[in-house]
């Protein structure tokens, strides 16, 4: 810095202040820096980044915020963000009513917008503020807005895929339940309400044998597979009887399988109703216990051959005492072996003309 010397009036020579500089320098030198690295972190963001003073002017918009939004420099920059296009009303009302609380020192979690492109459409966005700070003032706000299309188009798959699930599982013609690993009762569907004759909100939150639907005779075992979920192990199928609300009994086949959900271990149970299958197989086994009766009754022996070797697969009294053999030794014996060799020719001729190769 200089400044002239005078002496009456004249001047004589010039005052010479000289001020070293150099911490100073260094220190513009490295601010320039950093504000270069800044600068090119906002510029390779994927996210969109704004800054906006206190009065509301936008000070700064990144190359991702134009590239997202369609808008360009003269359209944002020195703007009021109240008085762009690029936001719909009720978000710009969202972000001032979020500055206005970060201004008074309350946090705001990241919360959804909507922005506005130029061409018009509608972009669901993701804003994380912080207040920017100079010398220890509050100059204003960094706003960074995450494009939410492509986690809106997961979700709203997601919705669908446990919509279909949900629907899946409510209209199975088996009952499928969730318990936890105490046995009571969490969720179920529509035919677990049919098969026990309760509803849904009469079984959230009991155990079977509170409410008397699983006879106790049965406890050792339901523990039995209560105690393999534990060890992360499946079950079934497994037969029980079930009491339903009406005092009627279902009999069912159950599998179980564990599963983790919220870090909790849960068990999903498949329930199908067997009671039919039960009946039908009780009038088979009377139906063969009869045909046994009136089979071994026949006084003439009976013996059935089947494939073309003629295997023996069942015989009565008559025929086990005609033939002389033991029912060890009658095992595996075709019919051929209850033929004398001198007609077996004949026997073979008879069974080749009288039956096609399909017979």
């Amino acid at each position: 810095r200089a400044s002239p010397m005078k002496k009456r009036g004249e001047i004589v020579g010039f005052q010479i202040i000289l001020v070293d500089i150099s911490k100073r320098k260094k220190a513009e030198e490295a601010l320039k820096q950093s504000e270069q690295k800044l600068r090119g972190v906002i510029e390779t963001s994927p996210d969109a980044i704004v800054w906006v003073d206190t009065t509301g002017k936008i000070t700064l918009v990144n190359k991702k915020g134009f590239e997202l939004t369609g808008w360009s420099e003269r359209d944002l920059i020195g703007k009021n963000f109240m008085d762009v296009e690029a936001l719909t009303q009720e978000s710009k009302e969202k972000i001032l009513e979020s500055f206005m609380k970060r201004i008074e020192g309350i946090d705001t979690p990241p919360y959804e917008v909507e922005i506005v492109t130029k061409n018009g459409e509608i972009i669901p966005a993701e804003l994380s503020a912080s207040l920017i700070y100079e010398e220890g003032k509050i100059v204003g706000t960094q706003s960074i807005l995450r494009d939410l299309r492509e986690r809106k188009t997961a979700e709203e798959r997601l919705r669908e895929s446990e919509e279909r699930l949900r629907q899946l599982i409510e209209y199975a013609p088996d009952a499928i339940y969730l318990n936890d690993l105490n046995g009571n009762f969490i969720d179920g569907n529509k035919q677990a309400e049919k098969m026990t004759g309760y509803k849904k909100e009469e079984l959230i939150g009991k155990n079977m044998l509170e409410i008397g639907l699983l006879p106790e005779k049965y406890l050792p075992k339901a523990v039995e597979a209560l105690e393999k979920n534990m060890r992360g192990q499946k079950t079934g199928p497994d037969e029980f009887e079930l009491k339903r609300k009406d005092g009627s009994t279902v009999t069912v086949e159950i599998s179980t399988f564990p599963v983790k959900r919220e870090g909790k271990v849960e068990v999903i149970g498949i329930a199908r109703d067997i009671t039919e299958r039960k009946a039908m197989e009780g009038n088979l086994r009377e139906s063969e216990e009869r045909f046994r009766n009136l089979f071994e009754s026949i006084q003439d022996p009976v013996g059935i051959f089947v494939g073309r070797e003629g295997r023996l697969i069942e015989y009565n009294k008559a025929f086990k005492k005609l033939a002389g053999y033991t029912d060890e030794e009658l095992k595996d014996k075709t019919f051929l072996d209850f033929v004398h060799p001198d007609d077996h020719a004949l026997i073979l001729e008879k069974y080749r003309t009288e039956y096609s190769e399909e017979e």
